[in-house]
């Protein structure tokens, strides 16, 4: 899956990945625990759990306030409203200059 690849990706270049997934036994902690303290949260399945997620609450648990959304899951605006550096995928970045 795209995740695997991400993952694997992340671990080769250093970086600590905690994964959660409410549909994986292994995987289905609490979801404020895996965001506490990261430095980004990139969400790549559409689950309802994530749906309902607060933004606000979102970037008080993050230490850097960057969310990566590989499905659609937030409005941009009401992220950068939040206080989020936020990049969609297949989206454009709102924040982006189009001279």
């Amino acid at each position: 899956s795209p995740t695997e690849t991400l993952i694997g990706e992340l671990r080769r270049r250093g970086a600590e990945v905690a994964i959660h997934d409410p549909w994986v036994k292994s995987y289905a902690h609490d979801i404020n625990q895996v965001v506490e303290g990261a430095h980004a949260a990139v969400f790549m399945v559409a689950h309802d759990a994530y749906k309902k997620l607060s933004l606000g609450k979102l970037k008080e648990q993050l230490s850097v306030p960057v969310v990566i959304d590989g499905r659609s899951i937030f409005e941009p605006t009401a992220a950068h409203t939040a206080g989020i550096e936020f990049r969609a995928i297949g989206r454009p970045y709102a924040g982006a200059s189009h001279a």
